[in-house]
């Protein structure tokens, strides 16, 4: 488990707050087992975008959380 540190005001000095980060939980779109690829080239081409659409979702969250943790990635 990563802790995550953020400095709270608390008064008028800042005072680090340290909370569990879990992304061991966090299930990866990467990681995701994608469907075995079917006859109708359709449904394979949609489940191709899905899987693209979820690891940038990811990617993004994964952004939002270093930028608000400080790690400026």
């Amino acid at each position: 488990m990563t802790t995550v540190t953020f400095d709270v005001s608390y008064g008028t000095r800042a005072v680090p707050l340290r909370l569990p980060y879990l992304s061991v939980r966090r299930r990866r779109a990467a990681r995701a087992a994608v469907p075995a690829p079917t006859a109708d080239p359709i449904a394979a081409a949609r489940a191709r975008a899905t899987a693209a659409a979820l690891a940038d979702r990811d990617a993004a969250l994964d952004r939002a959380l270093a930028l608000r943790a400080g790690a400026g990635v």
